[in-house]
């Protein structure tokens, strides 16, 4: 429903480059929507920043049509709780400590985001990542982590799958593609059944 709002609100004619704010009805206040129109061979050759996510140079885009529409989402801490209980974060003793936030990628070709709108894979890699910097948007009312815990980065599947690594440095997050991230913490982690730590796997 937030994709479709976003596609009837995007302005085709705004200028490429240009960020758009998307403004949601009142039953989603609380999320922010920022979009904007880029070539897709720019893209590819030179990257792009929209908020807190910095897309490096070099990434991948499949299709690539030869425009693309790039969608940044801040859930804000009331939309971000339902991908803490959505993907059990509580039950794996993780703690969410910033608002989720998401980058999506449509085709933005006049004859096509209007009527025939696709998502548009941007995949990067461990040499030319997409980042995601949580420093002004990490929730100021959420508790401190306490001593024996960790952030984490934790990247949300579309499967309900979650992920988890290590921060690249201070509340930035690394991804190799689009989607949804945000921190947490995490508490010593629980003893599986044969004695071992729980393992982690880490967000591609």
């Amino acid at each position: 429903m937030i994709r479709d709002y976003t596609i009837r609100n995007f302005k085709l004619n705004l200028n490429t480059g240009i960020t758009q704010k998307i403004h949601l009805p009142l039953n989603f206040s609380g999320i922010e929507i920022d979009t904007v129109k880029l070539r897709c061979g720019s893209l590819r050759r030179y990257g792009a920043r929209i908020g807190e996510f910095h897309i490096g140079s070099g990434v991948t885009v499949e299709p690539c049509p030869e425009r693309v529409m790039l969608v940044r989402q801040n859930l804000g801490s009331n939309w971000s709780s339902i991908y803490s209980t959505g993907y059990n974060l509580t039950g794996y003793n993780y703690q969410l400590v910033s608002p989720v936030l998401g980058l999506l990628a449509y085709n933005a070709n006049p004859d096509g985001v209007a009527t025939n709108p696709y998502e548009v894979n941007v995949v990067g890699t461990d040499q030319n990542p997409i980042l995601i910097d949580f420093f002004s948007s990490k929730a100021n009312s959420t508790p401190n982590p306490k001593k024996n815990s960790s952030l984490l980065c934790a990247c949300f599947a579309s499967n309900g799958n979650t992920t988890f690594s290590e921060q690249v440095s201070a509340y930035v997050c690394k991804g190799t593609r689009q989607g949804h991230y945000a921190l947490v913490t995490t508490e010593l982690a629980p003893k599986n059944d044969d004695g071992g730590m729980g393992s982690y796997c880490f967000c591609n």
